[in-house]
């Protein structure tokens, strides 16, 4: 006797949970200078991290600190009106 599977019975893992989205990944590369390659090094020793990890977290420390002011600017463009901003009181009215 053959048993029919549901679509979302293939979708999930282990114990009958849901996979979750793979995460995607891309390759990035740059160049640093000796001396600066020993300095981080250095500092992987004394923290007790690998150099990997090291670019990474400053990476992520980096992006979630823009992030909020690349929203703003985003929010605020300069083509927008400024239809309810106030206008400064003139005492001399110029026709």
């Amino acid at each position: 006797m053959a048993t029919i599977h549901s679509k979302s019975r293939k979708n999930k893992g282990k114990g009958g949970k849901p996979q979750r989205p793979k995460v995607k990944y891309c390759k990035v590369g740059f160049s640093i200078s000796e001396k600066e390659k020993n300095e981080l090094l250095r500092f992987c020793e004394r923290d007790n991290i690998a150099l990997k990890a090291l670019y990474k977290k400053a990476v992520r420390l980096y992006v979630k600190e823009r992030s909020e002011q690349l929203r703003k600017e985003e929010e605020l463009s300069e083509n927008q009106l400024d239809l309810f901003k106030p206008i400064p009181y003139q005492t001399k009215l110029n026709f």
